[in-house]
């Protein structure tokens, strides 16, 4: 692809320029701001909508003198390309204000912008004029690539370096580095399924966790040690016989004892004691039972029965107060039927005849028979309906009267109750203070001559007791002082042989902590050895893949490994030439780094659009380049722009 020519108007500040670039190498000249980076910028923006700094947001009107953007100026950039197969295609775009009159105005408002699309002069739809400049450009990440030399080494992560120039150089197979080194070949086997960052992570976790462990058996041991009691006798043996020599002893002393405490019939003593205390207690229960003479029990009898007479007759007298309540309402509603009833009678005896004696045919007096027939018929109606009321006036008397005669039997009922119930609640208080009296009279138990005797019987027994007791109290104070005496030096022996035992399990603990020690110290040598294989991989990896990849640059080699004190090798990917990295290359050197990436880069893509190098100025001489190149040159003594091509520019 070759730049032929580009047109700019109104763009950044540039009010008209044409260069005919001719699909050849050009220099432009010009001091600081007279448009230099314009002229990328238009070609980028007439491409892909942005800058030569891949920026989307930037001003692309021209501005005056105070900053501000001068209205209603078209802005376009218009661009002629040869094709890589010879065909030549123009692309033109235009960015415009946008002035809307609304109805009622007399002047249009600003309403934003518009951007219009041409191909070869005829207008486009945008969907169009970007897949246009996507058969054109190929990929607008692989044009910027093959377009700038600062935008691999400066624009992209070293990861996306790297992953690209894997891709393009290729990467190196795992069992072509195995076969290049006897000893990486038993690597397959121990990784098994996994790949080698599985592997390495496996490994590498295994190792953490056996170090951690063996960092940890000192303390453990340390502590187990200091477990252990501080003893002159660790036999076991003369100690557990003697322990049982003394339990013998133990079991024959507290027989003694037990002996000497029932010496005498102390045991039969008490024994006799606890029975007279039950008998006491059968007596208390049998006199309390006693009390409630059949006189008193008369009384609660005949107290709950007429209890259960004055609940019944309560809830029949509050019937009949309701049934009395309700038998008031019906009369009252009664008197109200039979007033409206005698004033209905009024109302359809006051009727007169009304009728009309006319045919409603011819309008002539209907003859006197008729009439007389009328008058008659609408007499016998007026009976009937007074007759009918009649009968309703005397039902409803009826009732009215019924209701009286219950009302009265009832209130006659109510009045012979209430007076039953008082006497009855009288009765009942009658009752309550009787047996209040009969109960109040009869004696305790602790009063009566039975007590009295049962309480003798017992202090006699509790003297025999006592005086039992006392005979034998020196014979079993020495008894249980020997007791008491066998019992610590049976203690004695028992924490001694505890402890005998704890020293041999805290012994056998360090012996099992030893073990483990040399154990997981081969474990981890194991560990180590396998890291060292894998990396001895990555390290054999690392070679072969660089010297692949430097083979494919002329000026530049590529980093693709940091070898780290304690964490290994680490990826990377960093450009250097002869061994200086880009970051501290001088500008020169870092256009001639770019440039051979492009090389590269373009004879794998197979493209070769435009390269365009900013700050040329700083490079004497450029390599030979398959692409069309344009250089932008700062040169102070040009005020303006100053086109030249390449050859011109180097013979100058």
């Amino acid at each position: 692809m070759k730049l032929l020519s580009l047109v700019l108007h109104n763009f950044k500040g540039i009010k008209e320029q044409k260069i005919d670039f001719n699909g050849e190498d050009l220099v432009i000249y010009g001091d600081n701001a007279t448009g230099k980076t314009t002229i990328a910028d238009a070609f980028f923006w007439l491409l892909f909508d942005k800058d030569s700094q891949n920026k989307k947001q930037f001003e692309i009107k021209t501005l005056d003198k105070d900053g501000k953007a001068i209205p209603k100026l078209d802005h376009s950039v218009d661009g002629v390309f040869e094709t890589e197969n010879g065909k030549t295609i123009k692309l033109k775009k235009v960015y415009a204000e946008k002035y809307t009159k609304k109805r009622g105005q007399a002047r249009a408002d600003f309403t934003g912008h518009t951007t219009d699309y041409y191909i070869n002069d005829a207008p486009k739809k945008k969907n169009e004029f970007v897949a246009k400049v996507g058969e054109l450009t190929a990929d607008e990440k692989k044009f910027q690539l093959l377009t700038s030399p600062y935008f691999f080494p400066e624009k992209m992560s070293w990861q996306d370096q790297r992953d690209l120039i894997l891709e393009v150089c290729g990467d190196i197979n795992d069992a072509d580095v195995i076969a290049s080194d006897p000893d990486l070949a038993e690597l397959p086997a121990l990784m098994e399924d996994k790949t080698l960052d599985e592997f390495k992570a496996m490994v590498q976790g295994q190792k953490r966790d056996a170090n951690k462990k063996l960092e940890g058996i000192p303390a453990r041991v340390d502590e187990a040690t200091r477990a252990i009691p501080d003893l002159t006798v660790k036999n076991a043996q003369p100690i557990i016989a003697k322990l049982k020599t003394l339990n013998e002893k133990l079991e024959i002393k507290k027989e003694e004892i037990s002996s000497l405490k029932s010496c005498g019939g102390v045991e039969q003593k008490k024994l006799e004691l606890v029975n007279l205390d039950t008998a006491i207690g059968e007596a208390r229960n049998k006199h309390n039972a006693g009390a409630d003479t059949e006189a008193i029990e008369e009384k609660r009898k005949e107290l709950r029965k007429i209890r259960n007479d004055i609940d019944d007759l309560d809830r029949s007298i509050k019937t009949k107060e309701q049934d009395l309540a309700m038998c008031k309402m019906s009369i009252v509603d009664a008197n109200d039927k039979i007033v409206d009833t005698l004033a209905n009678w009024k109302q359809v005896k006051a009727r007169q005849y009304s009728g009309d004696n006319t045919c409603p045919t011819c309008s002539q007096s209907l003859p006197e028979d008729q009439i007389q027939s009328a008058i008659a018929k609408f007499n016998e109606n007026k009976a009937n309906e007074l007759e009918k009321i009649v009968e309703r006036g005397n039902a409803t008397k009826a009732k009215k009267e019924s209701f009286e005669n219950l009302i009265s039997k009832t209130e006659i009922e109510l009045t012979t109750d209430r007076k039953t119930l008082s006497e009855w609640q009288e009765q009942s208080k009658e009752i309550q203070g009787t047996i209040k009296s009969l109960t109040e009279d009869a004696p305790t138990f602790e009063e009566t001559p039975e007590h009295k005797q049962l309480m003798e019987d017992r202090a006699k027994i509790e003297e025999e007791i006592k005086s039992i007791q006392d005979g034998n109290s020196q014979g079993a104070e020495k008894a249980v002082a020997e007791k008491e005496a066998l019992e610590a030096e049976i203690k004695e022996n028992n924490d001694l042989i505890s402890a005998i035992n704890l020293t041999q399990r805290q012994q056998d603990r360090i012996a099992e902590l030893e073990e483990e020690e040399k154990a997981l110290s081969a474990e981890y040598e194991k560990l180590e050895s396998w890291l060292f294989l894998i990396e001895s991989f990555i390290k054999a990896k690392v070679s072969m893949l660089e010297s692949k990849i430097n083979s494919k640059f002329e000026v530049v080699t590529f980093k693709l490994f940091n070898e780290q004190i304690n964490e290994g090798i680490k990826e990377t990917c960093e450009v250097m030439i002869n061994g200086v990295p880009y970051g501290s290359l001088n500008s020169a050197a870092r256009v001639h780094a770019g440039l051979d990436i492009i090389k590269t880069l373009s004879e794998y893509y197979n493209f070769t659009p435009p390269i365009f190098i900013d700050n040329r100025e700083s490079v004497t001489s450029l390599p030979e380049m398959k692409a069309q190149v344009v250089s932008l040159v700062v040169s102070g003594e040009d005020t303006a722009m100053r086109i030249r091509q390449a050859e011109t520019a180097k013979a100058a």
